[in-house]
């Protein structure tokens, strides 16, 4: 029946169509089509028609849907997708007589067999040409077709066979048919999980809750004072630290503090400089310094007052602030102290520690170890043979063209002008596609044959990561040195150098070096 008509592919705003052109004299029958148009039919694509040249056209929307014969180029129908298939297939037999069509005005053929990428659910093409009802003759013919031709993938059993005999049986109907299918879609006892036993905790085994123990008491809580202080490790206090330790420690926590004759000294000095400056005063009021044509200058007094304030404010800190902080002349004398006479390693040159040590005994210790550190033997050293091989030689005078005979010396890998690595340029002997994502440059290399882009990875070989594009969008085609890009019923369409036209779907478009391919909203660079 498909070959009384042509089929093409056409683009409409974000739709792709399969365009079936019906013959002059081929005979239309009207009230199917407007059935078609008018309902939502299961497993039917959406028709409409329109006439041009005295020619019917009839536009089937086949957006976001591939043919079977485009997803049986990469690989062999699954169990799963078959018995989809063919369950779609039978919904849509079923389907037809309630709108009166006719089985035979569905298009059996994998160009025309379309379905969803994922799902694969399947949808179908009418014709509306046929009356006659030809029941279940054509569905049995094309599930024997795709058996024959090998588009069922091998699931080692006898799912194939059950297939044969089910289609084969005069007396098949529908409804078994589709019983059938929906039976060899439900996983067997065998392949189901087997259920877990719940296990129930034994009345013996549930702990019974107890009252928290009081924690017990150290051992040597309840001991007179004399067995704890003959516990390891227990010190008495006045053991712990020796006389002359605890003094020390008591003069070091004193802070210094300034004594009454230095804080005295210091008042003094600051009220005689107050004298000073009080007589300074009385002396510039005199002599009429603040005076400028008989009437007072209020910035020479402004100054005089600033310089005062000044002075006193250095003559408090460095006579009273730094003094009390413990700056000044104390850490001056502190810091110049001269060490006590046996320092600390005289006094632990021997190894006896809590107990001074005279100076020449000391100085004598000392001496005697550095005598022993020279008399030790050497660290041995390792074991070299006598005739060492030399790993490293001076490297012979390079020349390009000239592969070295021997290893790289140890200077060339100290870097030099000679000794400068070449950066290999990445070279592509097959074209590309370039593109950026998230500020990255991506490159997908068109090898020979089909190269598959969307957004769907179990269905494409390169994925695009954005929801505008469709699951599979368009394919690259590498034909010897040529490439073509193919747009496959995509939603959002495929555009080349910047044209606002999208292609046509399922037409092959050459590419040449510079092209620009948007899908979607991703623009890719073709380079070769």
């Amino acid at each position: 029946m498909e070959q009384l008509c042509t089929f093409h592919y056409e683009t409409e705003a974000n739709a792709s169509y399969l365009v079936a052109v019906l013959p002059q004299n081929e005979t239309f029958i009207s009230y199917q089509m407007k059935m078609l148009e008018n309902n939502q039919i299961l497993h039917l694509l959406e028709a409409r028609k329109y006439q041009q040249d005295e020619s019917i056209h009839i536009c089937y929307n086949v957006t976001s849907r591939m043919s079977l014969e485009q997803v049986l180029t990469r690989q062999r129908m699954r169990k799963e997708e078959f018995l989809a298939l063919l369950k779609g297939l039978a919904e849509a037999y079923r389907e037809l007589p309630e709108y009166q069509l006719s089985h035979r005005g569905l298009v059996l053929d994998e160009a025309q067999i379309f379905v969803r990428s994922g799902s694969f659910e399947p949808s179908f093409v009418y014709l509306p040409v046929y009356e006659e009802d030809g029941g279940l003759e054509g569905l049995r013919e094309f599930v024997r077709k795709m058996i024959l031709e090998s588009r069922i993938a091998n699931t080692g059993d006898n799912f194939i066979q059950q297939i044969l005999e089910l289609v084969n049986d005069p007396a098949l109907t529908l409804e078994r048919l589709l019983e059938e299918v929906s039976a060899m879609g439900r996983p067997s006892a065998a392949q189901q999980p087997a259920p877990q036993p719940v296990l129930q905790p034994a009345v013996q085994d549930i702990p019974v809750p107890r009252e928290p123990e009081a924690p017990k008491p150290p051992a040597f809580a309840n001991k007179p004072l004399e067995q704890a202080d003959r516990i390891p490790g227990a010190v008495r206090e006045s053991e712990s630290v020796p006389g002359k330790a605890r003094k020390k420690d008591a003069k070091a926590e004193k802070k210094p503090r300034p004594t009454k004759e230095k804080s005295s000294k210091a008042s003094t000095v600051f009220l005689a400089v107050q004298g000073v400056v009080v007589i300074a005063l009385a002396l510039a009021v005199k002599t009429g310094f603040f005076l400028t044509d008989g009437a007072l200058n209020i910035s020479y007094i402004a100054g005089f007052l600033i310089a005062v304030g000044g002075l006193d404010v250095v003559l408090y800190r460095e006579l009273f602030l730094n003094r009390k902080s413990g700056h000044g002349s104390g850490e001056k004398k502190q810091a110049g102290k001269k060490p006590g006479k046996g320092g600390k390693q005289e006094r632990c040159a021997a190894g006896v520690k809590g107990r001074k040590i005279p100076r020449e005994e000391g100085k004598a210790a000392v001496r005697a170890q550095e005598t022993a550190a020279q008399q030790a033997p050497a660290m041995q050293q390792p074991y070299q043979p006598a005739s060492a091989p030399v790993y490293y030689q001076p490297a012979p005078a390079m020349q390009y063209g000239v592969s070295p005979e021997r290893p790289v010396s140890q200077e060339a890998y100290a870097g030099g002008a000679e000794d400068r690595t070449v950066v290999i340029e990445e070279e592509f002997s097959d074209g590309y596609l370039e593109y950026f994502e998230n500020g990255l440059v991506m490159r997908i290399h068109l090898n020979e044959g089909v190269t598959r882009v969307g957004s769907r990875a179990q269905s494409v070989d390169h994925v695009l990561a954005s929801h505008k594009v469709s699951k599979v969008h368009a394919e690259f085609i590498r034909q010897g040195e040529r490439y073509f890009v193919r747009d496959i019923n995509s939603t959002n369409g495929t555009f080349l150098n910047g044209s606002r036209q999208r292609i046509v779907s399922n037409q092959d478009i050459e590419l040449h070096p510079g092209d620009q391919v948007r899908l979607a909203d991703i623009d890719l660079t073709f380079k070769c």
